[in-house]
Order: C-alpha cells, then structure tokens, then sequence
C-alpha cells in the first residue's frame, strides 16, 4: 500500500513526546511489512524551528518525510505549502492517516482526501476526552469540533484509538463517529533490560512511585 501519515510534528521534535516515538515506530513498522509510507510533518520545534530541509523528501529508517513551514497563526500550524503536497501525493494514495487535533492541517487535509476519493484514518491521540476539552480553552475547542472535527470524524473510514478508555471518552462527546478501533501502541523491548534493583537501589518498597510521560498539565504528575 501507499500511505500518506499527516502529524503535526515529528522527528526530531522530540519535544512532544510518546506521539514523536510511537508515530514514527509505526510509520517504521509499516514499512517493514512492505508498505510505501510517506510522512508530511511541520518544521515547528516549540518556539523554534528544527534545522530540516523544506518541502523535499528525506528518508529516516526508510521512512519518506516532508516537512513544510507553518504560516501565521502560528498556534494552528497552517501550512498551504503541506496542503498543496498532499493533493498532488492523493491520487497514487491508497490511504491518508491523520493524526492530532483542533490544527489547521486535519480537517484540510480530510477534505482533500474526500475530493480526491482516498480513505483516511483519524487518530485523535486522546486529545478528543472530555476533561482535556473542559481543561484548556473549552469554548474554542467546542466550536472547533462543531466546526471541523465533526465532519472528520464522522466521514473517516475508521478513527484509531490506543486504548479502550479513549474510545469510552470519545463515546462520551456524543459525535456522529465512524467505526473505532482500538489498536494499542507497539513497544520495543529494550535487548538488555535494566535489573530492577539498579533502577531502585536504595529506594525502599512502599516508597517507590514511576512516572512516565512528559511534564504537562494532561499527564496528572500532581496527583
């Protein structure tokens, strides 16, 4: 197959997190089942940008990426430049995957795919929950689905979930939803896992507490 994988931001924006590593761990997995994959990404890196090439394919463990320059407002990625090559990669597409939320790319980029006839896949990455939406910005966020995201998501072939909590919580917006699949996130186990007693050391049972996962209001560390 040839699939086209729109994220707002990949590798080496590792900034962003779990999305960067499991995003481009499935784009690599694809490819290695056979699978032409080309990824269309921004150059944004937080404030910065990152030190890419623009706008020509680059390969990274045999995955084809692009990456495109955002134009103001800044704060929802808009890229013509990104649009303009999606639409000329659909016609030999087989299948558009979709990643993120409430950013100028999906819901463009959805109605290409749907002029052009390509099937698209929407992964939300847990951004569509309802304490995440009342938590930041609720109002914004209500009329961005009402106004994009709702025709996305109810047009998508499937939308991809990563765990059944998340389609619970989608269930919960009451959208008119496409099938949802919960497909997990794969894991690579390290080939000489870490001893659990050189990670604790003196640290006592019943003392220990593990967090994993970036330092943002969503994760919860708080609590």
């Amino acid at each position: 197959m040839n699939i086209l994988f729109y994220t707002p931001n990949y590798l080496p924006a590792v900034r962003y997190g779990g999305p960067i590593r499991s995003g481009h761990g499935l784009a690599r997995a694809l490819v290695d089942a056979g699978h032409r994959v080309q990824v269309f990404t921004t150059d944004v890196d937080g404030p910065n940008r990152l030190d890419v090439p623009l706008g020509v394919p680059v390969d990274l463990d045999g995955v084809t990426v692009s990456y495109f320059p955002i134009q103001s407002p800044r704060r929802l990625y808009r890229s013509p430049a990104m649009a303009r090559a999606v639409a000329q990669a659909l016609p030999d597409a087989d299948v558009l995957h979709l990643n993120g939320c409430f950013l100028w790319p999906g819901p463009v980029l959805a109605a290409l795919a749907r002029r052009a006839g390509v099937p698209y896949v929407a992964s939300p990455r847990g951004m569509l929950q309802r304490d995440l939406i009342s938590g930041k910005s609720p109002l914004a966020k209500r009329l961005w689905i009402r106004g994009f995201e709702r025709d996305l998501l109810s047009c998508a072939g499937a939308i991809h979930v990563t765990s059944q909590a998340e389609a619970v919580g989608l269930a919960d917006l009451d959208l008119d939803l496409s099938p949802v699949q919960v497909v997990a996130n794969g894991v690579e186990m390290p080939p000489d896992p870490i001893p659990e007693s050189r990670i604790w050391q003196t640290v006592l049972r019943g003392r220990r507490v593990a967090f994993l996962g970036r330092l943002d209001w969503t994760k919860g560390v708080d609590l």
